[in-house]
C-alpha cells in the first residue's frame, strides 16, 4: 500500500511563521515536528528542569511535551492574549541565530503592541536604565513635538510672549522610564539574555521565557520548556504568541465598539430618563 500522505496533511516547517496555529488547537504533533522535546546532554541537566523530563535516551534529555509544554505554551499565551487586550506593550527578545525572520513576522502580527530585538545581544540596561539610555532616542521625537505645540500655541520664539513664562522643558528621564517599558516580555534563548530577565524581574514586568533542560525553570514568570536551539520550535512558540496578542487585539476592538454602540443609549436615558 502506498502513502496516505497527501499536500495538505504534509509538514511544512514555513507555515509556523507565516500562518500560526492558534494555541487552543495546538497539539503535540506540532511540538513534535518542530523538535521542541529534545533537550540537553545529562551532564548539563538542571536540577529544577528534573521534573520537567519524559525519559533520557542515549544520554540525551526528552522533554515531557504533553505533561510540561503544551499546557505552558497555552498558559502564556492566553497571558499576551489578556495584556494586548488590554493594550499593553508586549517585547519579544530572540537574538539566535535564524529567529530573525520568526520575531519580525510576529512583531508586525502584533502591530503597535508589539517590539522587538534581534541584535546579537541584549543591550544591558534597557530596562533598568532606561532614563540615561533611551533619553536622547525620546529627546529626538519630544523636540518635533515641542515644536507643533509652539506652532498651534502661537509662540514664534522660546522667550513667548510678555508676562508668560515659556513652558518647561520635558523630563526625557521620566518619559523613558514610564512610557518605554514593557508590559511582557518574551525570550526565545534565555540562556543568552539573562540580562534581560533579571531586568524584567526587578521592574516588575512578565517574563516568558524559553527554558531548556540546562535552564532553571523559576528564572521566569511563564517558563515554557522546550527546545531552545531549535528554529523550528522558536517559530512555533513565538507564532503561536503572536497569534494569541493579534486575537486580544481583535477582542480589544470588539469591546470599544461595543462600548461606542451603548454610549447613545446611555445619552438618552439621561435626557430622556425612563418613567
Amino acid at each position: 500500500m502506498g502513502s496516505t500522505q497527501t499536500r495538505d496533511s504534509a509538514w511544512r516547517p514555513h507555515q509556523a511563521r507565516l500562518s500560526p496555529v492558534a494555541a487552543k488547537d495546538l497539539t503535540v504533533s506540532h511540538l513534535l515536528a518542530a523538535t521542541a522535546h529534545v533537550g540537553h546532554n545529562v551532564s548539563s541537566l538542571s536540577r529544577a528542569a528534573t521534573q520537567l523530563v519524559y525519559g533520557v535516551r542515549h544520554g540525551v534529555a526528552y522533554i515531557d511535551l504533553e505533561r510540561v509544554t503544551l499546557p505552558a505554551l497555552r498558559r502564556a499565551a492566553s497571558v499576551v492574549r489578556e495584556v494586548v487586550r488590554r493594550d499593553g506593550v508586549v517585547l519579544i527578545c530572540g537574538t539566535a541565530p535564524g529567529t530573525q525572520a520568526a520575531v519580525l513576522a510576529a512583531v508586525r502580527r502584533l502591530g503597535p503592541n508589539g517590539f522587538h530585538v534581534t541584535k546579537e545581544r541584549w543591550l544591558p540596561g534597557v530596562l533598568s536604565n532606561a532614563p540615561k539610555l533611551l533619553a536622547r532616542a525620546t529627546l529626538s521625537g519630544m523636540e518635533t513635538y515641542t515644536a507643533q505645540m509652539r506652532q498651534r500655541r502661537g509662540r514664534p520664539s522660546d522667550d513667548g510672549p510678555r508676562g508668560r513664562a515659556p513652558p518647561p522643558d520635558p523630563d526625557m528621564a521620566q518619559i523613558a522610564t514610564q512610557e518605554l517599558q514593557p508590559d511582557v516580555l518574551i525570550v526565545l534563548n534565555p540562556k543568552a539574555n539573562m540580562h534581560a530577565i533579571r531586568e524584567a524581574t526587578a521592574r516588575g514586568i512578565i517574563t516568558i521565557a524559553v527554558t531548556d533542560t540546562d535552564v532553571d525553570p523559576r528564572i521566569a514568570t511563564y517558563p515554557i520548556p522546550a527546545n531552545d536551539e531549535s528554529v523550528r520550535t522558536a517559530e512555533l512558540i513565538v507564532g503561536v504568541l503572536s497569534k494569541a496578542g493579534q486575537d486580544g487585539a481583535k477582542d480589544r476592538v470588539l469591546v470599544l465598539e461595543q462600548e461606542a454602540k451603548q454610549k447613545p443609549k446611555e445619552v438618552r436615558r439621561r435626557i430622556r430618563p425612563e418613567q
